[in-house]
């Protein structure tokens, strides 16, 4: 809940309408009509949502409102079955006007949501919902287009993390089995700031999107961050829009950035060992947007660096000699880098 859907939804039928894709893993051969409809707000609200996101995206608002029909709450019952259960039947004069819609060769899109404001069905009934996503099916083949819909996640998802997981949907099993592609929407963890250089205090200022169901292509491991920038209307409301992150992160990278610290203290230190509070308090030094990071934050972030890369980092001088370092780990709370090739020797 809250984690921006509808925005979604409105921003991917935005990029569409002027032939642009929201991240490089996703593809816009060409430019195309949506169908966007959503069973929780107004009309007027998703108008002035698609504004904002116009403005933000430096979409031209001309260009974007011919190839976009909007429904909102109070335009249509968009209920696509009804009937008891077991005896479920689709509304036919609905799902029929509505693949004549789509069928203008132009519509590629129909974006749709939550599932459980399109049916009266039970969510969490498998034999409902396998019904239902059939129907879904059904109604994108006969239109020709992709159907994309949003869709909540589960209360125990939410607590204990959905980032990813497709088994985080709302009920039954049958609808996350049901799709060829599906997508986690959930704010950003404690790693994932420190990876793209956010600082704690704007979390909330930022989602992401994680793949959960890859059956047409390779899951990706890295999550795509969205900003929720703000834009304010004529009217002087202040309105959401989600614009793609750009992490900021630097040339060199916080692998090489530790393994420099490391070589450089022990240089100072005349030492051949070196606490991981002092290199975390050089790490900061070095790369400024983690001075506002705290210590154990970082600590975590170097121990799963670390084991990342087999306990190993490396860094090459001046003179083009590599040095390469491990951690060994005296206290719970403490690592110490070492050259790895004494610690190989027993020094």
């Amino acid at each position: 809940g809250a984690a921006g859907k509808t925005t979604l939804l409105l921003t991917i039928a935005a990029l569409g309408a002027v032939g642009r894709a929201m991240h490089e893993t996703m593809l816009c051969p060409k430019p195309f009509k949506s169908i966007v409809y959503d069973a929780e707000e107004p009309r007027e609200e998703l108008s002035r949502r698609l504004a904002a996101i116009c403005a933000v995206l430096g979409l031209s608002w001309s260009e974007v409102i011919p190839k976009i029909m909007l429904l909102g709450m109070d335009d249509i019952d968009f209920s696509l079955a009804s009937g008891s259960p077991g005896q479920w039947t689709q509304s036919v004069e609905l799902v029929d006007k509505l693949v004549a819609t789509a069928a203008d060769p132009e519509v590629a899109l129909i974006a749709i949501g939550p599932l459980n404001k399109l049916s009266p069905l039970d969510v969490s009934d498998n034999t409902a919902m396998s019904w239902f996503m059939k129907l879904i099916g059904q109604i994108a083949v006969r239109a020709d287009v992709a159907l994309l819909f949003s869709h909540h996640t589960s209360k125990d998802a939410d607590r204990h993390g959905a980032a990813g997981a497709a088994g985080s949907a709302l009920g039954a099993a049958s609808i996350i089995n049901s799709v060829r592609i599906a997508y986690t929407m959930s704010p950003l963890s404690p790693d994932d700031l420190i990876e793209q250089r956010i600082p704690e205090a704007e979390a909330n200022r930022y989602v992401k999107l994680n793949d959960a169901k890859m059956n047409l292509t390779l899951k990706s491991s890295a999550p795509i961050v969205l900003h929720r920038a703000e834009y304010r209307l004529k009217s002087g409301d202040l309105i959401g829009a989600l614009k793609l992150h750009q992490s900021g992160r630097a040339d060199v990278s916080d692998v090489d950035i530790l393994a420099r610290a490391v070589h450089d203290l022990m240089g100072e230190q005349e030492s051949g060992r070196v606490p991981s509070a002092v290199v975390i308090a050089r790490w900061q030094q070095l790369d400024p947007s983690r001075a506002t990071v705290s210590a154990s934050a970082l600590l975590k972030r170097l121990a799963k660096l670390m084991q990342e890369r087999s306990n190993r980092i490396g860094f090459t001088d001046t003179f083009g000699t590599t040095h390469v370092f491990t951690t060994i780990k005296p206290t719970a709370n403490r690592l110490d880098f070492v050259y790895a090739d004494a610690l190989a020797n027993g020094v």
